[in-house]
């Protein structure tokens, strides 16, 4: 059987990031903040508490322990891209190279980088043979506000710092953030303040911003937001996007909207903080889908199906 009659799986684990300060109900109300208050832009995640930062931690260990268990070949050699038959079996699929991480896909928001920085920093050790397991969970990520003021994000993780060809990659993507328009928790910072924080706070992580993303949040607008039809064309898009990557094991870091929307007909029930769902992304050469082409060389992946959808973690307290 040749090439054009396969199927290419990928292994994608979609999280939801950790309770940020926005996710808190006021003790006296009973409310969530005000999303049209300018004072809640970007939130951060809550610090030194069971939901917040350390709940990022537990899940990407939670992350890292199922990848591994999909690993049921054990002896096979490692391969970027690995295919199953038309007329194979999902479920009988073999996961050839399902036991690391390849590449983080995070949102370009606060409370998604904190939870990639706080969850996967010690894979990235661990993907190199150069760290501590018991000096991953143990560190201090401080986001405050919108300050950046190297005084107020000096806290340095205690992880060994990785030579750059190390480090697990991370792309932050524009198409995969929240729904957003009008509620300032859902505005990004500037691609340089982003930087800028990244540059004082991570030295685990390789991390990159995709092409496509301009310097200022443009996309966002104070008198429109976007509807569900906006955020499913998002979702689309970036699912083709992702079938392009060489990498077949992929973990997206992302909000629980758009989860809900990337997931629907898998639900059961609401997307909650942390919550972790892993599931095998499909997708064909388009020489295969009927896509009319110019010529061979400028063939690519379609995105087909998500399938064998499941959640894998959640944790079990939320506010």
């Amino acid at each position: 059987m040749d090439d054009y009659s396969q199927e290419r799986v990928q292994t994608v684990v979609f999280l939801r990031h950790a309770v940020a300060v926005h996710n808190v109900r006021d003790i006296n109300t009973g409310r969530h903040p005000n999303p049209h208050d300018e004072a809640f832009f970007d939130p951060p995640l809550i610090s030194h508490h069971p939901l917040g930062e350390q709940a990022a931690v537990r899940a990407g260990e939670a992350i890292v322990k199922e990848i591994q268990k999909l690993h049921v070949d054990g002896a096979a050699e490692p391969t970027c891209n690995y295919f199953i038959s038309a007329a194979t079996s999902s479920s009988s699929a073999r996961l050839t190279n399902a036991s690391t991480i390849q590449l983080i896909v995070t949102s370009p928001l606060t409370r998604c980088i904190q939870t990639t920085m706080l969850a996967f920093a010690s894979a990235s050790c661990h993907r190199s043979g150069g760290a501590n397991e018991s000096s991953a969970v143990d560190r201090d990520i401080h986001w405050n506000g919108n300050e950046t003021d190297s005084s107020k994000h000096s806290a340095a993780p205690l992880l060994t710092p990785l030579k750059s060809d190390q480090r697990l990659p991370v792309i932050i993507h524009e198409s995969v953030r929240e729904a957003f328009g009008r509620h300032y928790t859902d505005r990004r910072r500037s691609k340089t303040d982003i930087q800028t924080i990244l540059e004082r706070q991570d030295i685990h992580l390789s991390w990159h911003f995709d092409p496509a993303m301009a310097e200022d949040d443009t996309l966002w607008s104070v008198n429109s937001r976007e509807t569900q039809h906006d955020v499913q064309d998002r979702v689309q898009y970036f699912l083709n996007w992702l079938v392009q990557r060489p990498e077949s094991t992929i973990v997206v870091v992302t909000h629980g909207v758009w989860m809900e929307v990337c997931l629907k007909g898998f639900l059961q029930n609401r997307v909650y903080n942390c919550h972790a769902y892993t599931s095998q992304v499909i997708s064909k050469n388009s020489c295969e889908t009927g896509t009319r082409m110019t010529d061979e060389s400028s063939s690519h992946q379609v995105f087909l199906r998500l399938q064998n959808v499941r959640r894998i973690y959640n944790d079990n307290d939320k506010l």
